[in-house]
């Protein structure tokens, strides 16, 4: 998902209403994927399969019947992920952002008091 999609998007919940699950070749590893049902303000009603699945898992994180927080662009319904995947992916790239800040933080120091003291 990308920036515009977490600014517009909204949270309603959802319920899950299957697993979906996958079987990966050559190891037959599976893959578990929850569809989830929720239903927008206006009363419109929209279905998607998680883009993210757990694996090899028992038990799913989700089950039939689970009420989990979407996160939809009202502008699509079909663009629509669990929330806490978006979350999770967010926190991710701030982390990142945040070390690679540090890291310059850290090698500024020693660049300038190197270069000053060539002077």
């Amino acid at each position: 998902m990308n920036f515009e999609f977490l600014v517009r998007s909204q949270k309603v919940y959802g319920t899950v209403i299957s697993v979906d699950v996958v079987s990966e070749r050559p190891l037959g590893t599976l893959h578990y994927y929850p569809q989830i049902k929720f239903i927008v303000k206006s009363g419109q009603s929209a279905t998607f399969t998680s883009s993210v699945g757990e694996q090899n898992t028992n038990p799913f994180a989700y089950q039939v019947g689970d009420k989990i927080v979407v996160e939809y662009d009202p502008n699509d319904l079909s663009r629509a992920e669990i929330a806490s995947v978006i979350t999770s992916s967010v926190s991710w790239v701030s982390t990142i952002i945040f070390f690679l800040l540090g890291i310059c933080a850290l090698i500024l120091p020693i660049g300038l008091k190197v270069k000053f003291k060539k002077s």
